[in-house]
Protein backbone atom coordinates (compact mmCIF):
# COMPACT_ATOMS: atom_id res chain seq x y z
CA UNK A 1 0.00 0.00 0.00
CA UNK A 2 1.37 3.38 -0.98
CA UNK A 3 1.67 6.07 1.65
CA UNK A 4 0.93 9.72 1.02
CA UNK A 5 3.11 12.57 2.15
CA UNK A 6 0.70 14.93 3.91
CA UNK A 7 3.31 17.71 3.94
CA UNK A 8 2.85 18.26 0.21
CA UNK A 9 -0.93 18.73 0.32
CA UNK A 10 -0.67 22.41 1.19
CA UNK A 11 1.73 25.08 -0.03
CA UNK A 12 3.50 27.39 2.43
CA UNK A 13 1.47 30.32 1.04
CA UNK A 14 -1.78 28.51 1.82
CA UNK A 15 -0.53 27.83 5.35
CA UNK A 16 0.28 31.50 5.84
CA UNK A 17 -3.14 32.51 4.52
CA UNK A 18 -4.88 30.08 6.90
CA UNK A 19 -2.83 31.43 9.79
CA UNK A 20 -3.72 35.02 8.86
CA UNK A 21 -7.42 34.14 8.76
CA UNK A 22 -7.04 32.42 12.14
CA UNK A 23 -5.38 35.47 13.67
CA UNK A 24 -8.08 37.75 12.21
CA UNK A 25 -10.73 35.52 13.78
CA UNK A 26 -8.96 35.86 17.13
CA UNK A 27 -9.00 39.65 16.72
CA UNK A 28 -12.70 39.55 15.79
CA UNK A 29 -13.49 37.35 18.80
CA UNK A 30 -11.62 39.69 21.14
CA UNK A 31 -13.56 42.71 19.92
CA UNK A 32 -16.86 40.81 20.24
CA UNK A 33 -16.02 39.62 23.75
CA UNK A 34 -15.24 43.20 24.74
CA UNK A 35 -18.47 44.44 23.14
CA UNK A 36 -20.45 41.78 25.00
CA UNK A 37 -19.34 43.34 28.29
CA UNK A 38 -20.64 46.82 27.42
CA UNK A 39 -24.20 47.13 28.79
CA UNK A 40 -25.19 49.62 26.06
CA UNK A 41 -24.97 46.93 23.37
CA UNK A 42 -27.70 44.31 23.11
CA UNK A 43 -27.37 40.51 22.86
CA UNK A 44 -24.38 40.02 25.17
CA UNK A 45 -24.93 36.25 25.37
CA UNK A 46 -25.15 35.89 21.60
CA UNK A 47 -21.97 37.93 21.16
CA UNK A 48 -20.16 35.71 23.64
CA UNK A 49 -21.32 32.57 21.82
CA UNK A 50 -20.24 33.96 18.42
CA UNK A 51 -16.87 34.97 19.86
CA UNK A 52 -16.38 31.48 21.32
CA UNK A 53 -17.18 29.86 17.97
CA UNK A 54 -14.77 32.25 16.21
CA UNK A 55 -12.03 31.31 18.68
CA UNK A 56 -12.67 27.61 18.09
CA UNK A 57 -12.51 28.01 14.30
CA UNK A 58 -9.35 30.11 14.62
CA UNK A 59 -7.76 27.40 16.73
CA UNK A 60 -8.56 24.74 14.13
CA UNK A 61 -7.18 26.91 11.31
CA UNK A 62 -3.97 27.57 13.23
CA UNK A 63 -3.54 23.86 13.96
CA UNK A 64 -3.98 23.06 10.25
CA UNK A 65 -1.60 25.88 9.26
CA UNK A 66 1.15 24.72 11.61
CA UNK A 67 0.72 20.99 11.01
CA UNK A 68 0.25 20.80 7.25
CA UNK A 69 0.77 24.34 5.97
CA UNK A 70 4.46 24.83 6.83
CA UNK A 71 3.52 27.86 8.98
CA UNK A 72 6.14 28.64 11.61
CA UNK A 73 8.94 26.72 9.95
CA UNK A 74 12.16 28.46 9.10
CA UNK A 75 12.14 28.39 5.35
CA UNK A 76 14.49 29.28 2.61
CA UNK A 77 18.11 28.35 2.38
CA UNK A 78 19.45 25.90 4.95
CA UNK A 79 22.14 27.19 7.27
CA UNK A 80 25.73 26.70 6.25
CA UNK A 81 27.80 24.76 8.68
CA UNK A 82 31.20 26.21 9.46
CA UNK A 83 33.93 23.78 8.57
CA UNK A 84 37.21 23.95 10.42
CA UNK A 85 40.16 22.93 8.30
CA UNK A 86 42.46 20.28 9.71
CA UNK A 87 46.24 20.38 9.38
CA UNK A 88 46.14 17.98 6.46
CA UNK A 89 43.75 20.24 4.57
CA UNK A 90 45.81 23.37 5.34
CA UNK A 91 49.02 21.85 3.98
CA UNK A 92 47.54 21.12 0.54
Amino acid sequence: MATRNNRSLMTPQTGRTLAQIGFLLILFAGVWLAAAQIPLFKMATARTIVAGIALAIAGVLLIIATRWGHFGETGGVPRRRHVVATRDQQQR
